[in-house]
């Protein structure tokens, strides 16, 4: 008698669906002219193995070996082989990944690139897998021979589940399946499905920053550029191997119980196993062979450089791109110096918070601001009004131009570490009919190019003898302080609409903050807190109350 494994028929006891995992992943360089390309007519060849064993199993990658024999099963002797077309969504292209034994080629028809100035590449397949036990002859204590399973065995079916996507098209790609994962009314295993998707996207986007900073990367090469390109062509090899490790669900019936024993994890209406991706070293292939990826690098900004040292992703070989010292770049800022840095100032303190009170109905409030660049260079920056913190309707204008109206704002020419100081910007009701309160009013200065890099200031401006918005904004309502004015203790009564966190602020009339509070959760309904305003001097304060986006404020006033 022998023992071993057997390679006779596996029977298939279901399906399962294998997450979308990348084969390929080109890295974009800096600069917004900058681009990657894998060159057409190309091929790259790897060792990869896909296997559904499972930690617990002793068999290791029984999958190799896998091939289909008929309808009745799949025999563990038959060469795994495995096709897919990938047709590029973006920057053309197309490609084919071929799966024979444990080695797989991506074939290039055209040549597909990053987007210029843009983002990683990533590209691959999922399947859906019909599987299997594998088992092994044993012999006991006895000499009486016994079947053992061991491992897991699986094979494609159906059409693959190509993709071709960037960082920001994977993070959409994770909104959309974390939908589903909370959407109680789905099944277990479409939910199950989802999740595991998500969690494999989350490694995937994790893995790839490690590979690109992983400081043992070898350099291959260094280069300046800026606004005259600079094309160049690498070769694609591998310093080490990686895994990429992910769950697979299936459904619950009597004769998984063999997938359990194996390794499958119960979970409500069935099982998951892990799965593993190892991604090995490329084969057969001579350094002229796999010089497939060229780049082209510029930016169209004078005044950016770059200095690049390029580095090769020790899993998936490409190159990839960081910035050295004296790099510096701006529209959009991809590191170094930063040659865009706006700074918005209330005139006279470095608080980003005012509130002006008691401005006579049917005339205006002023207030200043300071415009500064923080840059070691002239820029040119925007102000402009936020009009989602302006609902009210305030007329908003800064030295006598509206920028209610600006879809971009007003421009302004700052020099290198200077301001343009004392802007006066004034605030009015739109009409005699108009609210009284315009709380958090919401100015920024912003590089055109980039509004991301911006800095902002707010300001209150109550008219009459108001104190705080309508009785309702949002979940909050009906805020009382008694006794005010008060000497020590304010009692803080207000209302919740549904559970929320709440904030409490006391700011001065310059808008610096001097107290806060901060309850985590409160339910829903009627409330009543206490504040201790014993330590600050006599006069007139702005207490806050702050509940999600609903923010209320009331005027409050210590005596002494």
């Amino acid at each position: 008698m022998v023992e071993g494994l057997l390679t006779s028929e596996v029977p298939i006891l279901g399906t399962t669906v294998q997450p979308q995992l990348p084969y390929f992943i080109l890295h974009a360089p800096p600069g917004d002219g900058s681009t990657a390309e894998f060159q057409e007519t190309k091929t790259v060849c790897r060792e990869m193995v896909q296997s559904a064993a499972t930690d617990n199993s002793s068999s290791g990658y029984v999958d190799v070996k896998v091939g289909v024999a008929g309808s009745v099963g799949f025999i563990a002797t038959v060469n795994f082989e495995f096709s897919v077309t990938v047709g590029a969504s973006a920057g053309g292209g197309e490609m084919s990944i071929n799966t024979v034994g444990n080695q797989t080629c991506l074939t290039v028809t055209e040549g597909f690139q990053t987007p210029p100035g843009g983002e990683d590449v990533f590209v691959g397949y999922g399947t859906d897998l019909a599987y299997g036990v594998t088992s092994e002859v044993r012999i006991d204590s006895t000499c009486q021979a016994y079947l053992h399973p061991v491992g897991l065995a699986y094979m494609p079916i159906g059409q693959p589940r190509q993709f071709y996507y960037t960082k920001s098209e994977i993070l959409d790609q994770i909104a959309q399946q974390q939908l589903i994962v909370d959407d109680t009314t789905l099944s277990v295993r479409a939910r199950n499905d989802a999740q595991n998707q998500v969690d494999v996207w989350n490694k995937v986007l994790a893995l790839n920053d490690a590979n690109i900073n992983n400081p043992n990367n070898v350099q291959i090469g260094a280069v300046s550029y800026g606004t005259v390109p600079s094309s160049q062509e690498s070769s694609i090899t591998v310093t080490e191997t990686a895994s990429i490790e992910y769950e697979q669900y299936v459904d619950y019936s009597a004769s998984l119980d063999v997938v359990v024993e194996v390794g499958g994890s119960g979970v409500s209406g069935g099982y998951e196993y892990r799965g593993s991706q190892r991604y090995g070293k490329i084969e057969n292939q001579s350094q002229e062979l796999t010089k497939i990826v060229r780049y082209t690098l510029s930016d169209d900004d004078p005044g950016d450089l770059f200095n690049i040292n390029i580095f090769r992703d020790p899993m998936f070989g490409t190159p990839v791109f960081r910035t050295a010292a004296g790099t510096k770049s701006s529209c959009p800022y991809q590191g170094g110096y930063q040659r865009d840095q706006p700074k918005l100032k209330h005139d006279g303190t470095f608080d980003n918070h005012i509130a002006l009170l008691g401005a006579p109905i049917g005339s205006s409030a002023t207030f200043k601001v300071d415009i500064c660049n923080e840059s070691n260079e002239a820029r040119t920056y925007n102000l402009k009004l936020n009009a989602q913190s302006n609902l009210n309707g305030a007329v908003v204008s800064a030295a006598g131009v509206p920028l209610n109206g600006n879809d971009l704002g007003q421009s302004f020419t700052v020099p290198a570490n200077s301001c343009v100081q004392d802007l006066v910007v004034e605030v009015k009701q739109l009409s005699a009919n108009s609210p009284l309160a315009y709380p958090n009013l919401e100015l920024f200065l912003y590089a055109p190019c980039e509004e991301n890099i911006q800095s902002n200031v707010f300001a209150s401006v109550f008219f009459g003898n108001a104190t705080s918005t309508d009785e309702t904004q949002g979940t909050l309502s009906k805020v009382a302080l008694f006794p005010n004015p008060a000497s020590d203790i304010v009692n803080i009564a207000f209302e919740l609409a549904e559970p929320a966190p709440v904030r409490l602020e006391v700011r001065d009339l310059l808008g610096r903050l001097l107290m806060t509070g901060f309850d985590e959760n409160r339910p829903a309904g009627t409330h009543q807190t206490l504040l201790n305003v014993s330590q600050l001097p006599g006069g007139m304060y702005i207490l806050g109350i702050q509940s999600g986006a609903a923010q209320m404020t009331q005027k409050l006033i210590v005596q002494r």
